[in-house]
């Protein structure tokens, strides 16, 4: 299949609207499972080095939050990528349709010319 530019503009759409859906399911999937695995390592790392239990320092606090914006961030990673896949695979799907039914249309086309003529 050689992807024409309309094709190539359906499948970039189709990627970005994939994007924007990932992205709301993380909003609503994704954020707070993100948040609470990436806070539970961060408290793992502080008490691996600082010891159990967990005191309230700078540090440790630091460790935790920084854990939390890392897990969140893995999740949000997570689920832009798979939106976006998930996107160009229905763009990719849409073009191909589209191209079939050209592609049928010109044949249909092209048995009518051959019916008028005989």
């Amino acid at each position: 299949m050689k992807a024409t530019k309309q094709d190539k503009k359906v499948i970039v759409i189709s990627m970005y609207a994939g994007l924007g859906v990932g992205f709301l399911a993380f909003l609503g999937i994704g954020l707070v499972p993100g948040l609470l695995y990436g806070g539970y390592i961060g408290l793992i790392m502080a008490g691996s080095m600082f010891g159990t239990p967990v005191e309230p320092t700078l540090f440790s606090r630091l460790l935790t939050g920084g854990g939390m914006g890392l897990g969140a961030l893995m999740a949000m990673t997570f689920f832009l990528v798979v939106g976006s896949l998930a996107g160009t695979v229905a763009g990719l799907a849409i073009a191909a349709i589209q191209e079939n039914r050209a592609k049928a249309a010109a044949t249909l086309e092209t048995v009518e010319v051959k019916q008028k003529i005989n």
